[in-house]
């Protein structure tokens, strides 16, 4: 009797593995399930149904039968390895931490066991991690949607920091704009004729460099230009680039802009290669910038 079931068991562990070679996972799980069950002390099947349960995503199951396969042979790097994986998709690093060096030890050629435990985050980082986790989410897992999330972070930053490049900018154009002091008088030449009297002549005041608000809005404009154009072939409207949320919300309604000085913002014809947009300042003041990126009084 006894015969006839290791013979079942061994039958049924070869078809198995069989199987589970060729992919068939779901095929595999009820004859390792029979081999397990007439062989109870045969390593090989509660390791192997552990893969299978594994493969047909069911980690519970797939956890305990490599959990008995370990009982039998606490050191196999294979069932170490295995379960350490296991428990890294599972999120309980540190158990998958402790498996998967224990496998090393066992053999330190296992390559599987290296690169998992590469993947595993160190202690420091999951404390980043945690305070980014909504307060429901159970200590030592993460959601699904946290790779999301840190993308939307990383954006949010760029977006940010692309503001401030372009506040920098405006203001270093503004810098550049700045009328620069008049000359010193030249002294006077011992013995030189007297100079005639200066006729009192009325001067204009130096032109005012352009605000760095609107400055920095001119320059925004001019970006979004460009990136439409570098997708679209064309240059933009005022109301397309708002529409797509690259330039201040309510450019293109007519209305003052706080932000912007309660400047007014308008716009020529927009052509495919050109475009003018011009903010008039509540004291009449006017700036303007154009497909040359250069921003200009008129």
């Amino acid at each position: 009797m006894e015969e006839r079931a290791g013979s079942g068991g061994s039958n049924s562990l070869a078809l198995a593995l069989k199987a589970l070679e060729e992919g068939r996972a779901g095929e595999a799980i009820p004859l390792l399930s029979l081999a397990a069950t007439l062989q109870p002390d045969n390593f090989a099947a509660h390791y192997h149904l552990g893969r299978a349960h594994a493969a047909c995503g069911n980690p519970e199951r797939a956890e305990a039968s490599l959990r008995q396969a370990l009982a039998l042979r606490p050191e196999d790097p294979a069932a170490l390895c295995a379960l350490g994986q296991l428990l890294f998709r599972r999120q309980q690093h540190d158990e998958a931490r402790a498996m998967l060096e224990a496998a090393l030890r066992s053999d330190p050629e296992c390559s599987e066991a290296r690169a998992t435990l590469e993947l595993l985050p160190r202690p420091e980082d999951r404390a980043v991690l945690a305070l980014h986790l909504p307060p429901s989410t159970a200590p030592g897992s993460l959601p699904a949607y946290e790779p999301r999330r840190l993308l939307f972070v990383l954006g949010s930053m760029g977006t940010v920091l692309v503001v401030l490049l372009l506040l920098a900018f405006g203001q270093l154009h503004a810098l550049r704009v700045a009328p620069r002091a008049p000359a010193e008088t030249a002294p006077a030449v011992a013995g030189a004729a007297p100079s005639p009297p200066e006729i009192a002549t009325t001067q204009e005041p130096p032109a005012e460099p352009c605000p760095p608000e609107v400055a920095t809005f001119l320059h925004r404009v001019a970006a979004a230009q460009q990136r439409y154009r570098s997708e679209q072939g064309r240059y933009a409207t005022l109301a397309e680039l708002e529409a797509l949320q690259w330039i201040d919300a309510g450019a293109a309604s007519g209305l003052p802009l706080p932000d912007c000085r309660d400047a007014v913002i308008s716009e020529g014809a927009t052509e495919a290669e050109s475009y003018t947009v011009r903010a008039t300042l509540p004291d009449g003041t006017l700036w303007a910038i154009d497909q040359e990126g250069e921003i200009r009084e008129e």
